[in-house]
């Protein structure tokens, strides 16, 4: 089973077999709902994404659910 702890953006794009970035656009256009972590404004970086939110997000697009959420 998944852990509850949230994922970073690399570890999403790894699950889903895509880009970093593809995530990363994900999240600004609010398909992925994620956060950001306390001062990572700067670089754009630092971004976590819950379990729920990732599971909800395969979901909705139609995508095979990685066995890591299963």
């Amino acid at each position: 089973m998944a852990s509850e702890k949230p994922y970073t953006t690399g570890a999403v794009a790894r699950m889903l077999n895509v880009s970093g970035r593809t995530v990363q656009k994900w999240c600004d256009s609010g398909m992925l709902k994620s956060y950001r972590l306390p001062g990572s404004l700067i670089n754009n970086g630092d971004r976590r994404i819950t379990m729920a939110a990732l599971v909800a997000f395969v979901e909705e697009s139609g995508m095979p659910m990685p066995e890591e959420l299963r």
